[in-house]
């Protein structure tokens, strides 16, 4: 599957502004999970009216029905607005719980808990009150819906829902890819290790250009790798695919080893059996070419200090060079290795 995203353009410095004060977590109220919004409750108080009206807008905002939404008279005059919305903005206004409001009232880690064992998606849920989404409301651009991740011409739903995300998916009747849990365990020939990413920076650019589409808005980001960024629906989409700058490559490889399920994937599955899937012939690269390209540099005569290959040989990097040289991040990478 391949995701289709804009290319932004050359992005510029400036300074996000954090939130001064972390916001106490508020958890979702499971009896409101399918109860009609605020607004629409104080219009109509009568239970048996509001069982009606949001029966009525269902089957209109959710099925493929044409023209205009239709009501009793007696719900047409408490909510005269609603009869010439659009069937996107009344899904929007429909019911209390909404797909962005997992970002506000995640689930209690009882109900996180039961939910995912008997669900073959795996979930996204708050953990924290004390995030940066407040944050990078400010210090990212958004990005417009033309723009969105988008396969075919229509829009994507994230790897790993939250719980207000899969309850919308389920009304529009969309099919989640369950990922890894189906998947069998299939590992190919000379397929990639972590290594390999270690060893190939370009090859780790790669890897995360293809498959990484962004990453929740509550993981906090350098403040140097947010021009990358643009925000939408409560993700940071990674809105280049060219150009990654080898320190955002290292913190979003070390976010999908550690928690993938705060990540955007195209192919949902763990960083471990990503690589167990693939060769480094797949994203244009072989080991052969990179050692051929140290041999070309060491026998060109051409340029100040270089010398032939038979005074200077391809020079090996050790371990401590290569961690010095990559990064703290990727030291237990390294250290995991088999000797």
């Amino acid at each position: 599957m391949s995701v289709s995203i804009r290319r932004m353009e050359t992005p510029t410095a400036f300074s996000a502004q954090k939130a001064e004060k972390p916001q106490k977590l508020r958890f979702l109220p499971v009896e409101k999970i399918f109860e009609i919004s605020s607004s629409l409750s104080r219009l109509v108080t009568d239970p048996e009216s509001r069982k009606l009206l949001a029966r009525r807008m269902r089957n209109y905002a959710y099925t493929k029905r044409r023209g205009k939404l239709r009501l009793p008279a007696h719900l047409s005059e408490k909510v005269s607005d609603l009869l010439d919305l659009p069937k996107w903005r009344i899904r929007e206004i429909l019911y209390w719980v909404r797909p962005s409001t997992s970002l506000n009232f995640p689930l209690k880690q009882r109900e996180f808990q039961f939910v995912m064992q008997h669900s073959a998606v795996t979930m996204w849920n708050r953990e924290s009150g004390a995030d940066s989404h407040m944050a990078h409301l400010v210090g990212l651009n958004r990005l417009g819906k033309s723009d969105a991740p988008s396969k075919m011409g229509r829009g994507l739903w994230p790897s790993s829902p939250s719980f207000s995300e899969m309850l919308e998916m389920s009304r529009k009747r969309v099919l989640h890819d369950a990922g890894h849990k189906n998947s069998p365990r299939v590992t190919v020939e000379h397929c990639l290790t972590r290594k390999d990413l270690s060893d190939d920076i370009r090859l780790a650019s790669r890897v995360v250009a293809k498959n990484i589409v962004g990453i929740r808005s509550s993981v906090e980001l350098p403040e140097d790798f947010l021009p990358w960024f643009r925000y939408r629906d409560g993700f940071s989409i990674l809105t280049t695919r060219y150009n990654i700058p080898a320190g955002l490559v290292r913190f979003l490889l070390a976010q999908w080893k550690v928690r993938p399920t705060n990540l955007w994937l195209v192919d949902h599955c763990s960083l471990k059996w990503y690589l167990r899937k693939h060769k480094a012939v797949d994203f244009g690269i072989t080991k052969v070419d990179a050692a051929c390209s140290v041999e070309t540099d060491s026998v060109s005569s051409e340029g100040p200090g270089v010398s032939s290959p038979s005074t200077i040989g391809p020079r090996l990097m050790s371990d401590e060079d290569l961690i010095a040289g990559l990064g703290d991040e990727f030291a237990e990478l390294i250290a995991g290795l088999p000797g």
